[in-house]
Formats: C-alpha cells, sequence, structure tokens
C-alpha cells in the first residue's frame, strides 16, 4: 500500500466527502445523509468476500475500503489508483461479496427465530425467514483516481462466454458502479456538493495538463481552501502542489502511516481472534492475547458465524 493509498483512505474517512462520492448518481430525496453514517470494521464481512483471499492476504484491499453504514445499509467505497492491470474478476466478486453479505444477515434472521419459535406459518417456520424479514441494502462503489482509462470489465456478462443474443435474459449481472474521476466533465464534477470531491476530480482529470490545473487552482473558489488530506492527494496524484492547506483535521502523513501499521497489527489480532474462536477458546483468554475489546471480539464471532461457548 503506497502513499497515495493512505492520503486517498484519510480523505474519504470524511463522512461528508464518502457521502458526496456515493450520492454522485443518486437521485434527490435518495441521497445518503452524512450524519447518519458511522464506520463499520471493513473486515467484517466485505473484505474477504471482495478479495475471495484469505483474511491475511486481503489486508491490502482492507485498506483500500471505507465502508460507512446507517440503519438499514452496508457502504462499501473501494479506492482504486494507478494499476499495472485491471482486475478482470471484479464484478464477480462484487456479486459474490453482496450474495455472502446477505447470507449472513438471513442466517442470522433464522437463528433468532429458531429460537423464540415466533413464526406460526408453516412455509415461513421451514424458510426461518418470515413475512416481516428483509435483508438489509448493500451498496457498493469503485472510485477510480487512475491516470489511464479504466480496462477492465465492468459486468459480470462480459466474463461469461458468448452464446445467443438471448441467453443474457436467463442469467444473473452485476455491474461495477465506477466513477472514473479522469472521465468526468466540467458539468458532472459540478454535481458534487463537496470541495474536496470537486477538486480531486478536477485534479485528476487536468493532471496531463498542469499549465491549466494551475490556471483553475487560482481562480476556482474550490481550489482555495483545501485540507492537509486533500493537499497530499492532489500531490502525491498528480505532482502538483495546491495552495498550502489552510485547515487541517490532524491528519498528516506520519500519523497516517503510523494507522496503518496500527490497522496491519489489529487484522493479524482480528485473524487469531477468529482461530480462537473457532477452538472455542474463552472470550476472556482471547482479550488477553490479542488486546481485542469486548465489542469487537464478539463483532468478529458474529461475522464469522461462530457461537460463543
Amino acid at each position: 500500500m503506497g502513499r497515495l493509498d493512505i492520503a486517498m483512505k484519510q480523505l474519504m474517512s470524511d463522512r461528508d466527502v464518502f457521502a458526496d462520492a456515493f450520492n454522485f448518481r443518486r437521485a434527490e430525496g435518495h441521497k445518503l445523509d452524512p450524519s447518519s453514517l458511522r464506520e463499520m470494521d471493513p473486515s467484517a464481512g466485505v473484505v474477504d468476500t471482495l478479495s475471495g483471499l484469505s483474511l491475511s492476504q486481503s489486508s491490502d484491499l482492507a485498506q483500500r475500503l471505507v465502508v460507512r453504514s446507517d440503519e438499514s445499509r452496508t457502504c462499501a467505497l473501494l479506492l482504486l489508483e494507478n494499476q499495472s492491470h485491471s482486475d478482470r474478476l471484479m464484478p464477480f466478486r462484487y456479486l459474490y461479496a453482496a450474495a455472502m453479505h446477505w447470507r449472513r444477515s438471513m442466517a442470522e434472521t433464522v437463528r433468532r427465530h429458531r429460537k423464540t419459535k415466533d413464526l406460526k406459518e408453516s412455509d415461513d417456520f421451514l424458510a426461518g425467514f418470515g413475512k416481516e424479514d428483509f435483508l438489509p441494502h448493500l451498496y457498493m462503489m469503485a472510485l477510480y483516481a487512475g491516470k489511464k482509462p479504466w480496462q477492465g470489465p465492468l459486468r459480470l456478462a462480459e466474463l461469461l462466454d458468448k452464446e445467443d443474443d438471448g441467453s443474457g435474459l436467463y442469467e444473473p449481472d452485476c455491474r461495477i458502479n465506477l466513477i472514473s474521476l479522469r472521465d468526468l466533465s466540467d458539468t458532472e464534477i459540478a454535481r458534487f456538493d463537496t470541495n474536496e470531491m470537486k477538486v480531486m476530480a478536477t485534479a485528476v482529470r487536468l493532471q496531463d495538463n498542469l499549465k491549466q490545473l494551475e490556471e483553475v487552482s487560482q481562480t476556482d473558489p474550490a481550489f482555495q481552501s483545501v485540507n492537509r488530506d486533500l493537499y497530499d492527494v492532489v500531490k502525491l496524484s498528480t505532482g502538483y502542489e495546491l495552495p498550502q492547506p489552510k485547515y487541517t483535521r490532524g491528519n498528516d502523513m506520519r500519523k497516517a502511516f503510523a494507522e496503518y501499521k496500527k490497522s496491519v497489527k489489529e487484522e493479524n489480532s482480528r485473524e487469531i481472534a477468529v482461530n480462537m474462536l473457532k477452538d472455542h477458546c474463552p472470550v476472556a483468554t482471547i482479550e488477553k492475547y490479542t488486546q481485542l475489546p469486548l465489542d469487537q471480539i464478539l463483532q468478529i464471532a458474529k461475522s464469522n458465524n461462530i457461537q460463543l461457548s
């Protein structure tokens, strides 16, 4: 994970900026409310399924994910910068991640009904899922800040063998909700609400024309008041230095690197906790050896469908 990845994640950790990215294609009246979003542990049922790898192998992807939720929705934002190759399996990973996310929710609902025995109709009882039960919404989006055009597939259908024209009628499909900043027009960039998204998108789009970027930065009011995270993202992605930050949120690169090291350590602790839970170790023992708080251990057990002894 490079410095640009860290700076991007720092910038998108702001709830207003995060919601602004997710609301880019959403109609008025259906947009996310930034104040209702809370941070989620990105390893809880999203990272492993998106990557298709084990928890330890997917630590890099964990650092590229920003996950937020409100009462009814989980929102997973995958940050993509310049890549040596495009992940051709990304549409499949999206579909698989959604299926596994809903499978966990369904299993929790079934266990609750089995325990309370509150489903009266025979069909509902056999399924363990009643008419008043619903699966939570899962929104997934990829934000691409690369210099080169995105070359990977955007739909699962692009990965399937070519057959007759009518075959797609019977097959499930999954489309990546990808925002490629380099390809946005001025009109589209103006639709963002936050200065951070406007400046970042403009800088990425004009990174091959630094003279024009400098002219825009001197005339566009959005460029006149930037925070440290935005300053770092633009400098690391384009080489252009914006006017010095007018304010910060207390996030500098040294702190970002420290948080990255801490997150890797926590990732390892979570993997140890999973193995200890599977071995039915007492929660107090898991707390002692992983240094994880009790509520996080309980969340790990829940997300991995492990019954506490």
